[in-house]
């Protein structure tokens, strides 16, 4: 893939800022005490020794990346080489790639920050995305000892910390989310976090954008009890900010109009996008087959590697709980719900994982992805659980009695 002088000079690039120690320990120093003065600032709405342990187990894994990635790094590597090598920052607006770089760049340049500072920066936003989850779901099962206990565990599953641990997009669009969910509690009060998750996700991947805001609008019109002032506040807001982010899906698809023709074609160009190691055919499958491919392959029969067989005890995890979520007594807890949350989450996954398991062939890329959607999945399983569980109903009921007055 790299001749000798090009595997020279992109190592040379990568470790151009290593000779700046003091400046990276320093760096490193405030990064951290910021992360821990976040533990403690959250401690009351969570468990700040479960928050510490959950840093050094992110960290943990951020810094396993780092050293077992192959050598030299290919997307790790590019953000870093890109954000290094361009001369004036106004160059990096291209919608995806760029802005990852764009991130980089003031850190890169101004204090001379070095590839590994960078994997430990992006680390930390990661983590920072797994404390608002994790404070957004503790408050919505709040009561119930046996889903806080399944939480507990479940903001450890390896994918979750793996894939948004690195420099990469997973980081900051997990971040995102995670705002937009914690935002959602309570929206009329947590604009600012709503606004910025959606400004973080929409210039990184404008099509989770686009989903966000249909699956939003069509969860306030159709399926959630909300108060007229939030629909009358929220509706044409979410529908004004449809207009940037079409312009936003236009550049990143590099489409010139998006209809019924135009979307298939491009569907079908990325749906042939299986190759490599762990590529799959799925041009031939019927949907139903595409859909388990991509939230539940790999599954023990794909794999050949240690990560793939970790993947798959965590997508054996994702098809349990789906299974038990495939009921009629599930779709009758969503319906007397009426929740904006729930709802929401419910047709955000839904709508990502059809429109991406018909472009996604590659298990890896796939892998990656999918921690734009499970979050979802899991939230929806962990409340559904949280209020139907007959010892613990009463206790969880009281405990979220705020957030449904809001």
């Amino acid at each position: 893939m790299f001749n000798s002088s090009t595997l020279e000079a992109h190592i040379a690039l990568l470790t151009a800022n290593n000779k700046y120690f003091f400046a990276n320990f320093t760096f490193l120093l405030v990064l951290f005490l910021i992360a821990f003065l976040l533990t403690y600032l959250f401690r009351k709405e969570g468990n700040l020794k479960l928050f510490i342990l959950l840093l050094m187990y992110h960290t943990g894994l951020s810094v396993f990346y780092y050293f077992f990635q192959p050598w030299p790094p290919l997307d790790t590597a590019n953000y870093y080489i890109t954000a290094i090598t361009t001369a004036n920052m106004h160059y990096l607006s291209h919608v995806g790639r760029d802005y990852v770089s764009l991130i980089l760049y003031p850190f890169v340049k101004y204090t001379h920050l070095s590839f590994f500072s960078g994997f430990m920066f992006f680390n930390v936003i990661g983590f920072i995305g797994l404390l608002f989850y994790y404070i957004t779901l503790k408050v919505l099962t709040g009561g119930n000892d046996k889903a806080g206990k399944f939480l507990n565990i479940v903001i450890f599953l390896p994918g979750l910390s793996y894939w948004t641990a690195p420099i990469s997009k997973e980081s900051i669009i997990f971040l995102g989310i995670t705002l937009i969910l914690y935002a959602l509690i309570k929206l009329n009060k947590r604009v600012v976090y709503f606004s910025l998750g959606c400004l973080t996700i929409a210039f990184i991947r404008p099509h989770i954008f686009v989903m966000i805001i249909v699956a939003l609008l069509v969860a306030m019109v159709f399926c959630a009890k909300t108060k007229l002032i939030q629909k009358l506040i929220f509706i044409p807001l979410l529908l004004i900010l449809m207009v940037p982010a079409y312009s936003l899906l236009l550049q990143r698809t590099e489409l010139e109009t998006i209809n019924l023709e135009t979307a298939q074609e491009f569907v079908e160009e990325r749906g042939v996008n299986w190759g490599g190691g762990s590529g799959v055919d799925i041009q031939h499958y019927n949907p139903v087959f595409k859909l388990f491919t991509y939230l539940y392959r790999p599954l023990f029969v794909d794999v050949h590697s240690v990560p793939m067989a970790l993947a798959s005890f965590e997508n054996l995890f994702y098809l349990i709980i789906s299974l038990q979520m495939l009921s009629f007594k599930f779709i009758k807890f969503i319906k007397n719900e009426k929740d904006l949350f729930l709802s929401f989450n419910l047709l955000f996954f839904l709508i990502g994982a059809v429109l991406m398991s018909h472009t996604e062939g590659n298990l890896g890329t796939a892998v990656r992805h999918k921690t734009m959607i499970m979050p979802s999945l899991v939230a929806l399983f962990l409340i559904y659980k949280a209020k139907t569980q007959p010892a613990m109903v009463a206790e969880s009921k009281l405990a979220t009695a705020g957030y449904k007055k809001s």
